[in-house]
């Protein structure tokens, strides 16, 4: 029976989302080998595994590897396999990646990022089909189709001798290009409907409904982090907006924060009703101070979300060391107010700075873990350590936290 299950992961309406589903279908009715190539966060490793869905591999294993993030040393192990004892730690054999993928389709994402002796060895076994585990001698054969990704133009890294030509043509047989999504506008309607239902199941958030004047916002951002970052915006909109139907309000100072030329990572987290108060409080700086707010702004203190700098004007480049402009600042400071002092010398350290961040991000999703790290953009594990780094309090159920989450 024909599968189009996956193929119907690929959404849009673009002139771009029909002629690469066209082309899934095309590319998997054979064995070759495929290149996939496009800006990160355009859904290379969706198309992947959409060619693996429609092929005659289907039933068999999909085995994602990050190449980018394979240490050097490990690299022969993690994708050849070892046998026991080949090495300090070899309590056990392992199989390796392109045994896993017997029979079925072996992802090797980023595959730019591999050094010369790595590329070397991963094209001995696309020529003879066949591994050797670290520390055995015996070949064993395999039958793996290999789908490759990256972000790179690797005909550049070729003339430029960072990769090996011999290997970008064992890899380069079916050429299959992603395209930003700056260049998709016909389908940031559909995927943000997409994101909007996927965010509710997957959260237990209420579901809710796009109006014309924010799908207007949206398609006038330039999406410099393309469909991965459109999903991490509509995540951040369904936790942070409170009514049933997200507006231009809901993404305009999401957007705004994190595209903003000196914008802090913080900033970009702040939830709107904050970047609203902090624009009254803004807005409530006399007239006669405004060139010193906004030159305080322009410092790298100027973003943090939760704490205002002292207006201190700052030393002149001219002056040279350290010691000299901290001479510079502290009489500056000492002609503060009393409340400006005693401000700076409760000064946050970026601990404290994350610890509330994360406390924050926590309450506002519920203490639901999964959908807190996603906002921070961390992997669950990430979170659960940095929670236990800071003894943060995470009830088992918070009130209006949906059961089962």
């Amino acid at each position: 029976m024909f599968n189009s299950y996956a193929i119907d992961h690929i959404i849009g309406e673009s002139a771009w989302a029909q002629r690469i589903r066209k082309r899934v279908l095309q590319v998997s009715a054979y064995d070759y080998n495929v290149l996939v190539s496009g800006p990160s966060g355009t859904g290379k490793e969706l198309v992947a595994r959409a060619v693996h869905a429609h092929s005659s591999r289907a039933l068999k294993p999909f085995i994602p590897v990050d190449c980018a993030t394979i240490p050097s040393g490990l690299f022969a192990s993690q994708l050849f396999g070892h046998v026991k004892g080949a090495f300090t730690g070899a309590a056990h054999a392992s199989i390796g990646c392109f045994r896993a993928a017997e029979g079925g389709t072996l992802f090797l994402d980023e595959i730019g990022e591999l050094n010369p002796d790595l590329q070397s060895q991963l094209l001995r076994v696309l020529q003879e089909r066949q591994v050797v585990p670290v520390g055995g001698h015996q070949p064993i054969p395999v039958n793996v189709r290999v789908v490759a990704a990256t972000h790179r133009d690797l005909q550049k890294e070729v003339q430029a001798g960072r990769f090996r030509l011999d290997l970008y043509y064992r890899l380069n047989v079916v050429r299959m290009e992603t395209e930003p999504l700056s260049q998709r506008i016909d389908d940031i309607g559909v995927l943000a409907d997409h994101f909007l239902a996927k965010a509710a199941v997957d959260n237990g958030l209420p579901m809710k409904r796009m109006s014309r004047s924010a799908l207007s916002v949206l398609e006038s951002h330039d999406w410099p982090g393309n469909v991965r970052e459109l999903e991490h915006t509509i995540e951040r909109a369904m936790v942070f907006h409170e009514g049933a139907t997200l507006d231009q309000h809901s993404f305009e100072d999401l957007l705004t924060a994190k595209t903003a030329p000196q914008a802090d990572p913080l900033w970009m987290d702040t939830p709107p009703q904050q970047l609203q108060q902090r624009e009254i409080t803004q807005q409530q700086v006399p007239k006669g101070d405004v060139a010193r707010r906004d030159n305080a702004h322009s410092q790298p203190h100027g973003s943090l979300p939760y704490y205002a700098a002292p207006d201190v004007e700052p030393a002149s480049p001219a002056r040279g060391s350290s010691r000299q402009v901290a001479e510079d600042v502290v009489p500056a400071v000492a002609e503060q107010t009393d409340g400006d002092v005693t401000r700076l010398e409760s000064w946050p350290t970026l601990d404290e700075l994350e610890a509330e961040h994360i406390r924050r991000t926590l309450k506002e999703t519920f203490y639901n873990q999964s959908a807190a790290a996603r906002l921070l953009g961390i992997d669950r594990k990430q979170l659960a350590r940095k929670i236990k780094k800071y003894a943060l309090r995470v009830p088992r159920l918070s009130p209006g936290r949906p059961s089962g989450c």
